[in-house]
């Protein structure tokens, strides 16, 4: 998670980067980009457009794991830290995640932004 902090990855904006920061009270509704494999709460899946296309099991009352279908394109091919994923498959994620993901517009919407 560190590196998503404080690293300039393309795809997320620095003032994203620094609202998310800013707002660790509000990391069970916001991510900063979307994963092969994660653990999301009911808020975040609030906001998402359309997760049909992934694997979503229950872990508890507001948690739920949720992972592509397809993980391959997600983890088989080492990276490193900056080298993105297939630029398709990561706009696919976005939208399928949603308002969940904290870009600098959606950071204003909810108040995060100086």
């Amino acid at each position: 998670m560190g590196t998503l902090l404080n690293a300039d990855i393309p795809g997320i904006e620095s003032d994203a980067r620094f609202a998310y920061r800013s707002y660790p009270e509000r990391w069970d509704e916001v991510v900063l980009q979307p994963c092969g494999i994660q653990i999301l709460t009911d808020r975040h899946l609030e906001a998402a457009n359309d997760l049909s296309g992934w694997r979503t099991t229950r872990l508890d009352d507001s948690h739920v794991l949720v992972e592509a279908r397809d993980l391959e394109p997600w983890y088989a091919t080492r990276r490193r830290p900056h080298e993105q994923l297939d630029p398709q498959l990561m706009a696919l994620a976005r939208h399928d995640f949603g308002a969940m993901i904290l870009t600098l517009e959606r950071a204003k919407a909810l108040g995060l932004t100086a």
